[in-house]
């Protein structure tokens, strides 16, 4: 099989060299992911901030309420989202007994850990182990991670959910595999997009978001120039509608969509009507907020959007992956960018799918774009992988955007040096230097210690970096950029955010474990 970047794919049958490498991949995935989230652990709790509380609430009430279709938190209001995220959660808090913070995030935790390696097998798929590899890493490393890796809402969950069915749909559309499999990719697919129904917005979100990919990117191909070269305007644009026309049809034959669409209503509408003849105007109510008032930005309460554009917002929060994303479009000629013979148009397509319908949405969130991470992670990697396999030839954008691939680690590094260095002396900083260092009030002992070290992790990811990038081994500038945001998010998660320095949320925490 062929990958987006024209090398060979995977043998279905890897030898044992290769068996080595991709458990090796996964350990590193694994481990990475659970420094991310070990770190979100350790900082002091923000249970009661981003809507937390709510699901925290709805699970609760599953749990000790039995209210399995239609989940209402321990003040008797309606869980806002979908049923998913309660259900899996429930069992464990049955189970064990404990109600913490840990309990309260376990089916983020784990989403977070399934996407990695949802992220790893695609990128394997598309353009080999390397480019993998890198993708999972600047997935998991992304700069907002630290939030939503361990947040107790249903972002990551749906974000699980719209990976596996954009997978299944790769394996339908794009990237067939054998005839004998595709029912079983077919089924993967509908059950996912029900599951991710059942998550968040029963519908509204994930199924125009996969739609809007898989109509995008199988409507593109060769054949359009012969078309469009017709003598008469009319008669080339009738042609390139049949085109497009005929390739969606051959995409809805091979998604099954006669059958996994009525199978994807008919679970959807039975568990709405359901909801509705338990939850009455209640549910109605709530109905009416989270997608009416969303969709039309009018209402009693009508959401607020960030003042930001969403590509600019995702630029932002995927940081190092959206910037190596960047350096691949300058890789690529702008006319292949959204060709089937370019090596980035799945991805491109993925995140045009995701980023424009929530750019018209009102109350729109950056959390909202968490499903497109991972194409942005997957072109970042290709980027890096593919400027390191030109080593400089092809012109001269390339030593230019060696030097700019090794900046993020460059920067990074740095600035874990300066800022923890400044946090550890802020009792010897000036006054008009220390207003602008604000400390925590409560720091926990080891807290301390690990920021000493980062200041020498900073140091390792500047040499490592500089190091890397004069042998043009880019892969590892880009592998020091994510350990150096391993630093970034302990220094942000244990010193500069609201919740460290007001440190509320460890109080409530505290409170709710005594009153408990």
């Amino acid at each position: 099989m062929k990958t987006l970047s024209g090398q060979t794919g995977p043998a279905m049958n890897e030898p044992a060299v290769a068996r080595f490498y991709t458990r090796r991949d996964v350990i590193i995935i694994v481990l990475l992911t659970a420094a991310v989230i070990a770190i979100s652990a350790h900082a002091p709790s923000n249970t009661y901030a981003y809507a937390q509380r709510w699901q925290a609430g709805a699970s609760i009430g599953v749990a000790q309420g039995g209210n399995w279709l239609l989940p209402r938190n321990q003040a008797w209001g309606l869980a806002r989202k979908g049923p998913l995220y309660a259900w899996l959660d429930a069992p464990v808090l049955m189970l064990t007994g404990i109600y913490d913070d840990f309990t309260f995030r376990l089916p983020t935790v784990a989403a977070a850990l399934a996407t990695a390696l949802c992220v790893y097998v695609l990128g394997r798929w598309w353009y080999g182990r390397r480019v993998a590899l890198l993708a999972a890493c600047l997935w998991i490393a992304a700069h907002h991670m630290v939030r939503l890796a361990y947040l107790g809402t249903t972002d990551m969950l749906l974000t699980l959910w719209i990976t596996c069915s954009i997978m299944c749909v790769d394996r339908l559309v794009f990237h067939p595999a054998a005839r004998r499999n595709r029912k079983w990719w077919a089924c993967g697919l509908w059950v996912s997009m029900i599951l991710g129904a059942l998550t968040k917005g029963w519908g509204v979100v994930n199924l125009p978001l996969v739609a809007g990919m898989t109509a995008l990117a199988a409507a593109l191909g060769p054949g359009f120039e012969a078309h469009a070269a017709a003598r008469r305007p009319g008669n080339a644009i009738l042609l390139i509608m049949r085109l497009i026309l005929r390739r969606w049809w051959n995409a809805i034959k091979a998604i099954r969509l006669w059958w996994g669409l009525p199978a994807f209503a008919a679970v959807t509408a039975l568990m709405v009507w359901g909801m509705f003849a338990v939850g009455g105007k209640d549910f109605r109510e709530l109905v009416y907020f989270e997608v009416i008032q969303r969709a039309t930005g009018r209402g009693e309460h009508p959401p607020v959007s960030p003042s930001a554009p969403a590509i600019l917002t995702l630029m932002y929060y995927a940081l190092p992956a959206s910037f190596f994303a960047l350096g691949g479009l300058l890789l690529v000629r702008p006319s292949a960018w959204l060709t089937r013979k370019g090596p980035i148009y799945l991805p491109l397509c993925w995140v045009i799918a995701v980023v424009v319908p929530f750019s018209m949405a009102h109350g729109f969130r950056p959390d909202y774009l968490l499903p497109c991470y991972a194409p942005v992670a997957l072109m970042g990697a290709w980027a890096v992988d593919n400027l390191a396999r030109r080593q400089g030839r092809g012109g001269t954008l390339l030593p230019v955007l060696r030097h700019a691939f090794a900046a993020p680690a460059v920067i990074i590094g740095e600035g874990l040096v300066v800022i923890a260095s400044a946090y550890l002396l802020h009792r010897h900083l000036p006054p008009s230097l220390a207003k602008l260092l604000p400390v925590p009030a409560e720091v926990r002992g080891e807290s301390w210690w690990i920021l000493g070290s980062v200041i020498v992790l900073g140091l390792g990811v500047v040499a490592w970096a500089i190091r890397s990038s004069l042998r043009w081994k880019l892969g590892q500038v880009a592998f020091a950029a994510c350990v150096g945001m391993v630093g970034v998010m302990f220094v942000y998660s244990h010193f500069v955010s609201r919740h460290d320095r007001t440190g509320d949320g460890e109080k409530m925490r505290r409170f709710a474990q005594r009153t408990r």
